[in-house]
């Protein structure tokens, strides 16, 4: 049986073509992680206080991501970002928003 957290789309191959795609996917949440650890070595200084995301495109293994966040506004101790995930053409698979706020402001 498959679930939202362990479809097989993600982890085998003859499943993900039944389901009308070219081969499995990776798990757009696992993408979305991996753009949140972009603030990871600011941790110390600050949190993640909101993180939007539309996930707009499929991520196939063997894609290379560019993870990118770029600062939209600052306002006191808040910081907001806009947040892509491109792959290897150039192609936003995620597109989304992070708020961050800094410890003691």
């Amino acid at each position: 049986m498959e679930n939202g957290q362990t479809r097989s789309i993600h982890t085998i191959d003859e499943a993900a073509e039944k389901a009308g795609l070219p081969g499995m996917i990776a798990h757009g949440m696992w993408t979305m992680g991996n753009l949140g650890k972009l603030f990871t070595p600011y941790v110390g200084e600050g949190f993640i206080e909101k993180f939007s995301v539309r996930f707009a495109g499929m991520v196939f293994p063997g894609d290379r991501l560019t993870l990118s966040a770029t600062m939209k506004e600052a306002q006191g101790a808040q910081q907001t970002y806009e947040a892509v995930a491109a792959n290897q053409d150039g192609a936003k698979v995620i597109k989304g928003e992070i708020v961050w706020r800094l410890y003691g402001e």
